[in-house]
């Protein structure tokens, strides 16, 4: 009877100890996610990694969800089609609309909210931008496919150029295709640490406040629509719980 009782827990623990030494299983789906160059919100680092807040926030998600994620690089104004067509499943960061809502599912809640300050930022060093009267004679570069604020991106009196992405954008200000070009004030310094080595751009007086909230997008277009609801789960899980909170404070959101 010993004998027996001894051979049974021999067999009981090298049958644990091989369940324990198996690797975990991978996941066997993924998800696309477009991002675009835009520290600190989504960037690929001088390795290749993707970087960022939006990069850590789908880490996280990722904790808690039968999916990985792998991330596509593609400016912004490309990100956005990219996911409207359904070519590729997500889009992080971008503002909510009317029109959008159309196109993308959101995942709720938002992943993070801020106060914008959009600036106007120019190489004539005799040039003022001090209200939006300033603006009238000028050609302000921006990009393709970004929102602002509501009064300057509706005002059709105004002449405007779109560029694909933010070194489009700096070239054509240093080359004098236009004359300014709007951007946050948040996060254009590594652009300008990146494109203004001689110190030459400015900033304008003026400034427009905008409130921003940063949203997951869905393709409607994706095959895996069916998670929206299961995706909105873990992120409000992740802000209940403070983890969105510690990872916007780690880029001083």
């Amino acid at each position: 009877m010993i004998k027996h009782f001894i051979i049974v827990l021999f067999y009981c623990s090298f049958c644990l100890s091989l369940v324990l030494s198996m690797p975990s299983a991978a996941k066997s789906q993924s998800l696309t996610v477009a991002i675009d160059h835009s520290p600190p919100y989504s960037y690929f680092d001088d390795k290749g990694r993707p970087s960022g807040l939006i990069v850590d926030v789908f880490q996280e998600i990722s904790r808690s969800f039968n999916y990985d994620f792998k991330f596509v690089e593609c400016p912004w104004a490309r990100c956005v089609k990219l996911v409207s067509e359904g070519q590729i499943d997500l889009l992080a960061g971008i503002t909510k609309t009317a029109e959008r809502e159309q196109i993308f599912a959101f995942i709720e809640p938002a992943f993070f909210k801020r106060e914008n300050h959009f600036k106007f930022y120019y190489t004539d060093k005799n040039l003022t931008i001090d209200n939006v009267a300033d603006l009238a004679p000028l050609t302000v570069g921006m990009l393709r496919g970004a929102l602002h604020t509501k009064a300057f991106d509706n005002d059709q009196t105004l002449s405007k150029e779109t560029f694909v992405d933010v070194q489009s954008l700096f070239n054509a200000l240093q080359k004098g295709r236009v004359d300014a070009i709007i951007h946050s004030d948040q996060v254009i310094q590594p652009y300008l640490a990146q494109y203004d080595h001689a110190h030459t751009i400015y900033s304008s007086t003026l400034s427009l406040p905008a409130k921003s909230e940063g949203f997951i997008a869905l393709s409607k277009k994706s095959p895996h629509i069916a998670l929206q609801a299961q995706l909105s789960e873990v992120l409000a899980e992740l802000e209940n719980k403070g983890t969105l909170a510690t990872l916007l404070s780690r880029y001083k959101f």
